[in-house]
């Protein structure tokens, strides 16, 4: 499982090009291949003791030489001044059932490698775990429970990915608050010229740096490599985003800061999540790694059963306004998560997403919800929406709901121009043109209407 790079090692000579205009020798040397030998990781120390890893995939280099460490608060960093004190590695091909998605089962084949670094002159030990997968590799750093490292508060994660060349990206600008952006294509060194269009108008997006970029990153290189950064089983640890050294080319994980500025309360034994580069030669294969779903942890459930992987139409604007509900039952006031027995509640019914069937010829008073936007305004400011809902009984009450204010829709159509419903197999289309005055002003600016669905029993 542990191989020989015998070209790949024979360009190293034990030196990794550091930057662009030095070189640093290197000790404690270590080398893993995928399954299929086709990503190659290698895994050193520097003389100043400093952790770092490079990657190459059909023997084209991925990454360059790139950095790996923790900076704490108030405390000795885990940066440097390490020495290799063990080496563990073996290999894992299996295959597991998930509860629900696109496969009834994934393969999970990669070998690892487990380097055990001991900074002795804090007396603690960092773990850092390579799994390198036939499409890319994920790695973690873990932290053993000892005297001097037991609470520790994270500053910043100082983990590179040090890119070969000026790629192509498609990119939306690091914020901490919302994913609500359009993509940007540019070169790596064009972000920062491109960033103040990347962003709208919204009160909601704030990047936190020219050059900051969120995950996961899809890069295309000039010699045809696509490239995925990403993360995994991110459990009790900010998100992770990137910043881009541009001139360099060197991104560097960001993470999502609490008020004080603090990136991490950590107490060990612990972990952080997985950062995650996939690679290929096909852009088909980024799609269709299973990489993110084998680093996640395994499903603590050991009975899953009860979950009944379904379809379902939901609106979650409903729940905004306050015309549905996000709770599952009204007889609490909070809930604690693996505590709070949901077979003892009565469950409320308004939640926009329930999707309950008719059982046995009858219908449940559920609401069942689709949202609606305008799909043509005349010239006289009418407005159209429209709407679909599985319609199990053929008989449904619906009300549209107009930024909040709602307006009967049906059976009282007096608000509505027209109306009609018509019944494609089990799903009902609604279409309802709103006049003038319902719609406000002359009609324009992007209005949506939110419908809400009860189903009645039939007769």
């Amino acid at each position: 499982m542990k191989r020989k790079f015998l070209g790949l090692v024979g360009l190293l000579l034990a030196v990794f090009m550091v930057g662009c205009d030095k070189a640093q020798s290197l000790k404690d040397v270590e080398q893993i291949a995928s399954p299929n030998g086709e990503v190659k990781l290698l895994f050193a120390l520097t003389e100043k003791g400093e952790p770092m890893y490079e990657l190459f995939y059909k023997d084209k280099r991925v990454l360059n030489p790139s950095m790996l460490g923790i900076e704490l608060v108030d405390a000795p960093n885990l940066l440097d001044g390490f020495t290799l004190s063990k080496v563990d590695t073996c290999s894992v091909d299996e295959t597991w059932q998930p509860v629900w998605g696109e496969e009834k089962e994934i393969r999970n084949n990669y070998n690892e490698l487990a380097v055990t670094l001991n900074q002795s002159a804090e007396k603690r030990d960092m773990v850092i775990r390579f799994r390198v997968f036939d499409d890319g590799v994920g790695f973690r750093y873990e932290f053993p429970l000892s005297d001097s490292l037991n609470y520790f508060t994270i500053k910043e994660e100082r983990t590179q990915f040090a890119m070969t060349g000026d790629h192509k990206a498609f990119w939306i600008p690091g914020d901490y608050d919302t994913q609500e952006y359009d993509y940007m294509e540019s070169r790596l060194s064009e972000i920062r010229g491109l960033m103040n269009e990347a962003i709208t108008p919204n009160s909601s997006q704030t990047p936190f740096s020219d050059t900051g970029v969120q995950t996961s990153l899809q890069m295309k290189t000039d010699d045809g490599l696509y490239i995925n950064i990403h993360e995994a089983a991110l459990v009790d640890y900010p998100c992770m985003h990137l910043n881009l050294d541009d001139k360099n080319m060197v991104f560097e994980s960001w993470l999502t800061p609490d008020a004080l500025g603090n990136k991490g309360y950590m107490q060990a034994p612990t972990q952080t999540p997985w950062r995650t580069i996939i690679v290929s030669d096909d852009a088909r294969d980024i799609l269709a790694s299973r990489i993110t779903l084998n680093l996640n942890e395994p499903c603590a459930y050991e009975d899953t059963s009860w979950i009944k992987p379904v379809k379902y139409i939901g609106v979650w604007w409903e729940m905004i306004t306050g015309y549905s509900s996000w709770a599952y039952t009204d007889e609490l006031p909070s809930v604690k998560l693996g505590e709070v027995d949901y077979t003892q509640l009565t469950p409320n019914g308004k939640h926009a997403a329930n999707n309950e069937k008719a059982v046995d010829g009858t219908c449940r008073a559920s609401r069942l919800t689709s949202v609606a936007i305008p799909t043509a305004v005349f010239d006289d400011g009418e407005l159209v929406c429209e709407g679909h809902v599985r319609d199990d009984c053929r008989k449904t009450h619906f009300t549209a709901v107009f930024f909040g204010e709602e307006e009967s829709a049906f059976p009282n159509e007096a608000k509505a121009r027209k109306y009609r419903r018509c019944l494609v197999g089990d799903y009902a289309v609604i279409r309802v043109v709103f006049a003038k005055a319902l719609a406000g002003g002359n009609g324009q600016g992007g209005k949506a209407c939110l419908f809400n669905f009860t189903r009645k029993a039939k007769g």
